[in-house]
């Protein structure tokens, strides 16, 4: 990986592994996130791709965009908890 330009930290590549369906990614989010420290949107940004690396470790695809997703009603669900 000697080859990515200067910044890039890792290249996804779709189709690459399975997708995580929809189910078991928010299983996998329930053990893996217990809390969400910065809540804003850079921060669940930066959460996400860092999720989707330890996915892909574990042999699985998710897009960005879902991931981000999950995260966003995994906060939004904590918050509601605290208010209650």
């Amino acid at each position: 990986m000697d080859d990515l330009p200067p910044g890039v930290l890792a290249v996804y590549r779709p189709g690459r592994l399975p997708p995580m369906p929809d189910d078991a990614l928010d299983q996998w989010l329930e053990c893996s996130v217990h809390s969400i420290e910065d809540d804003s949107s850079m921060g669940l940004v930066r959460r996400a791709g860092a999720l989707r690396y330890e996915l892909e470790e574990d042999g699985y695809f998710v897009t960005m965009e879902r991931m981000i997703s999950a995260l966003a009603f995994r906060l939004d669900r904590a918050r509601e908890e605290r208010e209650d």
